[in-house]
């Protein structure tokens, strides 16, 4: 995987976050920790609808309150549509290079992607735009 390439050993996958007064524990897809200044970037990769029941997930709205939660704990959250993160992975990896860099002032990642393109920016979906990709296909066409 791109990102262990470049950041290990600061990244974990499926690490978890119990805001306080929940029952159930969130998942973040991959999580950098920088531990000498404590900085936690849950980094999400988020698709359009889910494969197995096709439903809508991630569309603008749903994931409002996750973040918050995440962002109360002092974690940054950095979201890219899965699209970006297989067209564009070197372009996701300078994003996150340089939240680090702003965060902790370790401009060491940020200085390998210094001539890496900017992120093309992708507008979240809502559900009825999530509904007419899942009929024509989308994911499986970016995918392949």
């Amino acid at each position: 995987m791109i990102l262990r390439n470049y950041f290990d050993p600061h990244v974990f996958s499926q690490q978890q976050l119990l805001p306080p007064g929940h029952d159930r524990a969130y998942s973040a897809d991959f999580l950098f920790v920088e531990a000498s200044t404590d900085l936690h970037v849950d980094i999400e990769v988020d698709e359009p609808f889910a494969f197995e029941t096709k439903e809508p997930i991630h569309c603008v709205g749903m994931d409002d309150y996750r973040n918050k939660c995440f962002v109360e704990a002092n974690w940054i959250v950095l979201r890219f549509a899965e699209e970006q993160v297989k067209s564009q992975p070197l372009r996701c990896l300078r994003v996150l290079a340089n939240v680090v860099s702003k965060y902790t002032g370790n401009d060491s990642w940020q200085l390998v992607f210094k001539d890496v393109e900017r992120l093309t920016p992708i507008w979240q979906w809502t559900n009825q735009k999530s509904q007419k990709l899942k009929r024509t296909h989308y994911r499986q066409q970016y995918l392949n």
